[in-house]
């Protein structure tokens, strides 16, 4: 199964980061990658959910549920889906912020 954003994102990894190697630990950390996560409007979510649940599937990795909601515990994501989601919240708060600016600047007009 494929999902075009989920391909270009991990295609655009740094490589000798793989999730085996010791360097994979020097990225953002959790309590960045949250911040960033919750500086997202509804459609990042969506994208951030769409992500987590591609990555588990074409991993064969076990989703966990909290009852009907489901959380997610950044802590036990492997590194590579945490580079995903990190780089995803980068390129997504720019076309946030690029929105913004475009929009004020259609309201001075």
């Amino acid at each position: 199964m494929s999902f075009p954003l989920y391909d270009t994102l991990f295609h655009s990894l740094d490589p000798s980061l793989d999730s085996s190697s010791e360097k994979s630990s020097t990225g953002p950390d959790d309590r960045q990658l949250t911040r960033k996560i919750m500086s997202l409007d509804s459609n990042g979510h969506e994208k951030i959910y769409l992500l987590i649940r591609h990555h588990h599937f074409i991993n064969d990795l076990k989703l966990e549920r909290n009852g009907s909601n489901c959380t997610f515990d950044l802590v036990k994501f492997d590194s590579t889906l945490k580079r995903i989601l990190w780089k995803f919240c980068v390129l997504h708060l720019k076309i946030m912020k690029d929105e913004k600016k475009a929009s004020t600047n259609n309201n001075k007009k």
